[in-house]
């Protein structure tokens, strides 16, 4: 008899187990829906001759330079200048493909760079102060690995290459910190 009952707990707790990891899988997937994006991303390098200033605004080649919603209507320069790839990402992932590559700078490092002096500090708010403190490193984080397409610039003076095909971010890399 009690081991009937044991089998009847095992199978109600099987059960509700089953049942809560399905409903977090719905949860994670309404919360974070996959959609299909236009990524249009960098093909040429921008160059400025000062080296920190160049990481921190140059977009260079695999930078993604916008993400529209597919089907946007993309003019002929567009088209020519920048290779525009659909991707389906989730909205999580969006947001990570333009993020600025950033880091924390101590006082005394912002006073250095004169970001900040001691009359700022005397009248800035602790949210204020934490805003200053952050300076940026590099134009993105993030880079589509062009090169594993096989992707050239010269191909776009005869069209978007990959207008047909669908990627997804395994095409995605962080960049490697400097």
């Amino acid at each position: 008899m009690d081991y009937k009952k044991n089998i009847k707990k095992i199978l109600i707790l099987l059960v509700i187990g089953i049942s809560l990891a399905g409903s977090y899988f719905i949860y994670k997937k309404i919360k974070d829906p996959v959609a299909i994006y236009d990524v249009v991303i960098q093909v040429r390098d921008q160059k400025n001759p000062d080296p920190v200033e160049d990481a921190r605004s140059s977009m260079k080649i695999g930078d993604v330079v916008a993400v529209r919603e597919t089907g946007s209507e993309w003019s002929q320069s567009e088209k020519i200048g920048f290779l525009i790839l659909k991707m389906k990402l989730k909205k999580s992932q969006v947001g990570k493909l333009t993020m600025v590559e950033t880091k924390k700078l101590n006082l005394e490092e912002a006073k250095a760079k004169k970001i900040i002096t001691d009359e700022m500090v005397n009248n800035m708010t602790k949210e204020e102060m934490e805003e200053r403190l952050i300076e940026d490193v590099r134009a993105r984080k993030y880079r589509i690995n062009v090169e594993s397409l096989g992707f050239e610039a010269s191909q776009l003076k005869s069209g978007q290459p990959f207008a047909d095909q669908e990627f997804d971010w395994s095409l995605v890399v962080e960049k490697t910190k400097k």
